[in-house]
């Protein structure tokens, strides 16, 4: 299954580095402002930055949005669209803004970002096929326990 949305998009811009980027330092540190219960996908869901591939791990995601880890930061506020697919499931093409990245870990020279992303744009179809997609999510990680 599959959603797309299209019009409107604003084309992603250069990333910042981390030391150049405000919004973390106006949030205050441990206050939950998640909309939505998140999954935490163990690795199991499959991501590709359509709009600027790179390797991409999904850390978790709910009906609103998500959070990647990555080697490349991004700027707040940046739009991309990704395709998300869980193996032998359904797939989806969203379109998602960044709202919040930090620096999580480095891996011998390799900074490691954790990014969260809500989605943007999307239409009925892609709100199911969303749905479908948390669904199944849940499905598979009740059977490997």
């Amino acid at each position: 299954m599959s959603g797309r949305a299209r019009a409107g998009i604003r084309r992603p811009t250069a990333s910042r580095t981390p030391a150049s980027r405000k919004a973390s330092s106006k949030r205050s540190p441990g206050i939950e402002r998640r909309q939505a219960k998140r999954l935490d996908v163990l690795w199991q869901l499959n991501v590709e930055v359509l709009s600027r591939p790179m390797p991409v791990s999904v850390s978790d995601i709910s009906a609103v949005g998500f959070s990647i880890e990555t080697t490349t930061p991004f700027e707040d506020g940046e739009i991309l669209e990704f395709k998300f697919t869980l193996d032998g499931g359904p797939s989806l093409t969203v379109f998602a803004e960044s709202t919040h990245g930090v620096a999580k870990d480095k891996v011998g020279d390799l900074e490691l970002y954790l990014t969260g992303f809500k989605f943007i744009q999307l239409d009925a179809a892609t709100k199911l096929a969303l749905r479908t997609l948390l669904t199944e999510i849940q499905r598979y990680l009740a059977a490997s326990f």
